[in-house]
């Protein structure tokens, strides 16, 4: 994702989350969504983003095939505010990161009690 869809992604999902009554004023563990090309790549940048105070679930690393292409999917957490400015800021930090090893930032989400994102569009 480009700079520019994250920022109309993250506009988009906090509008939602305000219509549909989220306390925005308290914090939510935001997931960011990580496609790495490998393995090493993925445990690289897991470890960068662990230095930044991102933290992770102990299931590690997803080996998946997306559209015919092999890779691992991860996604580095935080607990934040739901606002513009911080998720914007977050995310650049994590798309920073990625550019150095080859991989795809794919939007990010909160997890609710379904085990689902509230962002549908964060996973695409």
């Amino acid at each position: 994702m480009t700079r520019e869809e994250v920022q109309k992604l993250t506009d988009e999902v906090i509008s939602e989350l305000k219509a549909d009554g989220v306390d925005l004023s308290e914090e939510y563990t935001v997931q960011h969504h990580i496609f790495a090309p490998d393995e090493a790549a993925a445990g690289a940048i897991a470890a960068e983003l662990e230095a930044l105070g991102y933290f992770f679930d102990d299931d590690g690393p997803e080996e998946i095939r997306d559209g015919g292409i092999d890779g691992f999917c991860l996604d580095a957490m935080s607990d934040t505010l739901i606002n513009v400015h911080d998720i914007m800021t977050e995310a650049d930090e994590v798309m920073a990161v990625l550019r150095e090893h080859g991989a795809v930032y794919d939007g990010w989400g909160i997890p609710t009690d379904d085990g689902l994102d509230d962002s549908e569009e964060a996973d695409e």
